[in-house]
């Protein structure tokens, strides 16, 4: 069977339609779906305007102070149990008072973002450098990449900073909508279509379920130990593993393919020599030696064999993969 062109008015025929392939990104928040989208976007996509690098600035400068600010907020939270505190070393310099007072009393301008001066980021930077903070940092749960910003604030406050593209992959910006995504890889078209993870984003997530091409579910291999920042008490990855068992079960993708990325590689890799898996409860049943391809073989296994459960026919593929990495 062969391909029909249409006809145009002046009787020359239409090249057919390009076909698009549509992929779904689904996942809890801070899995990295978005990272992937700006990886595609800057690898075989139209890459970001000046528009959106003065955007991406704001950002990264907004989300600066927030860093720095939550960690001064659990340094005097920690206050109230001295033990602790002397324990974990967790005392800021004396002579550091003016700038704490100056980065706590920070306020977000009308649009919601922080402004960064060059005092501020003096601020900023004389703080991290402080052997207290740096050990109270530790113990808070951020973004990955706060402390690859947080080592250059101040260049990153300078008036003629351009964001390299280690910045844009980076900088963390929480997903609220729908965000599209085109890009080319060699004669096919894709469509990466992201709605943000978080609790309150996954009732959009219908809008993309009947189009989709393929279902890509992200899975932040590193969250294992750490709890969502919506509830500040589920497990990240019980959550991941939750998600993943009403998508697999859900209907409208019943003859869908779904590919599992296993991502943040790089920070499950140092995490495991310190932090065993069998610490989240969907990893309980682990008896390996910690082995990083033996025990992410494991992960991987743990999350396909739920999914096979539901009886639903369809291909499975998994990639385990570090979004911020470009080769």
């Amino acid at each position: 069977m062969g391909i029909c062109a249409s006809a145009s008015e002046d009787g020359a025929e239409k090249a057919p339609e390009r076909e698009i392939y549509k992929l779904f990104l689904v996942g809890a928040g801070e899995s990295g779906k978005s990272t992937l989208c700006k990886q595609m976007e800057l690898m075989y996509g139209k890459g970001y305007s000046n528009a959106d690098l003065k955007a991406l600035i704001t950002s990264i400068r907004a989300n600066l102070v927030l860093y720095m600010q939550r960690i001064l907020e659990y340094n005097d939270e920690t206050l109230e149990d001295e033990e602790l505190y002397n324990e974990k070393k967790l005392a800021i310099a004396e002579d550091l008072v003016e700038s704490k007072a100056a980065v706590d009393s920070l306020e977000p301008a009308l649009d919601g973002f922080f402004e960064m001066t060059p005092e501020t980021a003096s601020h900023i930077s004389k703080l991290w450098m402080d052997p207290g903070i740096r050990n109270t940092a530790n113990l808070v749960q951020m973004d990955d990449s706060a402390e690859y910003f947080l080592d250059r604030v101040e260049e990153c406050a300078r008036s003629d900073f351009v964001p390299s593209v280690d910045d844009i992959v980076r900088n963390r910006m929480r997903t609220a909508g729908i965000s599209r995504t085109r890009f080319e890889i060699g004669d096919s078209e894709f469509e990466m279509i992201d709605v943000g993870g978080q609790r309150s984003e996954r009732k959009k997530w219908g809008v993309g379920f009947k189009d989709a091409t393929s279902i890509l579910f992200v899975v932040g291999l590193s969250s294992y130990d750490q709890v969502l920042l919506e509830d500040g008490k589920t497990n990240r990855m019980v959550e991941a593993f939750s998600l993943w068992e009403e998508v697999t079960k859900e209907p409208l993708l019943a003859d869908k393919s779904i590919i599992l990325f296993l991502n943040k590689r790089d920070l499950y890799q140092k995490k495991i020599q310190v932090v065993p898996i069998t610490t989240c409860p969907v990893f309980s049943s682990y008896s390996g030696d910690g082995e990083y391809k033996e025990s992410i073989n494991f992960v991987c296994n743990t999350f396909i064999d739920a999914a096979k459960k539901t009886g639903i026919k369809r291909q499975y593929y998994s990639h385990v993969t570090c979004a911020i990495d470009q080769r």
